[in-house]
């Protein structure tokens, strides 16, 4: 996924901090503001673990899919996890 989109507007990011009973967690934002979403709004390969796009701008905000690169390496391009 390109850094900048075409109007120098970045997608959001969110940490999938929990999955449980069809509901998930989100942590979003520096302050890793809780978002509770349907398991049903995730992409299919999304699980606890994984770093999300987000339209934060939508009325629900919705999930874009995962970002794999991010998953993969973690923030500041090292495995880690936010809490």
């Amino acid at each position: 996924m390109p850094q900048d989109e075409p109007t120098g507007i970045r997608p959001d990011r969110g940490f999938v901090d929990q999955v449980a009973d069809g509901r998930a967690v989100l942590l979003v934002g520096a302050g890793r503001t809780p978002l509770h979403l349907d398991v049903e709004e995730l992409p299919r390969d999304a699980a606890a673990g994984s770093w999300v796009v987000l339209d934060l701008q939508s009325t629900p905000p919705l999930v874009l899919g995962v970002d794999a690169e991010l998953t993969r390496n973690g923030p500041a391009g090292r495995p880690s996890d936010p809490r």
